[in-house]
């Protein structure tokens, strides 16, 4: 039986290869995404040298346009690389991939050592479906409820806002968020803002 199995692997590998979604080149398993020298392109940000509210590169605690912000944002990485190509990947249909930034997310928020929130709330603008699936993903993982409606409860809560990137959609959501009066309120997306 596990001869059958090895034999099934190895015919699945050959006519449906793994191939990394990144470079090109052929993954070492069927269940990767990237191969080893892409995934470790993967460059998780740190808090060090960061703003604290924007997470842009900063010496300071704050950078300059951040000292009167009210609404603290995190990304995952920044706007190229292995993850940018998974995010395109997705935004083509390919949805199934959906988990795999949920899981690197909801790790890179743990990493930072934030507390939990009180509820996630996905973009409430943008790729509306995916956004959906992505903080039900996230919630499951942190074990914390998401919520799209009744955003009248998320007044005195604390708020995670997830996203795929920082563009219009996102603003916009941190602006109706922002009108329910949460506590706090943290905008967390996978890909930073467009550097110029």
């Amino acid at each position: 039986m596990r001869v059958l199995l090895k034999i099934r692997s190895a015919i699945q590998q050959i006519c449906y290869p793994s191939i990394c979604i990144y470079c090109h080149k052929l993954c070492n398993s069927k269940r990767h995404i990237f191969c080893r020298e892409c995934f470790d392109l993967i460059d998780l940000l740190e808090k060090e040298e960061r703003c604290s509210c924007c997470f842009c590169i900063s010496d300071e605690l704050y950078c300059l346009s951040c000292m009167h912000q009210t609404v603290k944002q995190v990304y995952v990485s920044e706007q190229e690389g292995p993850l940018y190509a998974l995010l395109e990947k997705i935004l083509q249909g390919q949805h199934y991939r959906v988990p795999a930034i949920a899981a690197l997310m909801a790790y890179q928020y743990l990493k930072l050592d934030f507390s939990l929130p009180d509820y996630i709330v996905p973009n409430l603008y943008a790729h509306k479906k995916l956004a959906i699936l992505l903080a039900k993903e996230i919630s499951k993982i942190l074990q914390v409820p998401y919520r799209r409606f009744f955003l009248r409860k998320l007044q005195n809560s604390h708020v995670l806002l997830t996203c795929f990137q920082q563009d219009q959609s996102y603003d916009k959501s941190i602006q109706v968020i922002e009108k329910e009066n949460p506590k706090t309120l943290m905008g967390f997306t996978l890909l930073g803002p467009l550097s110029f």
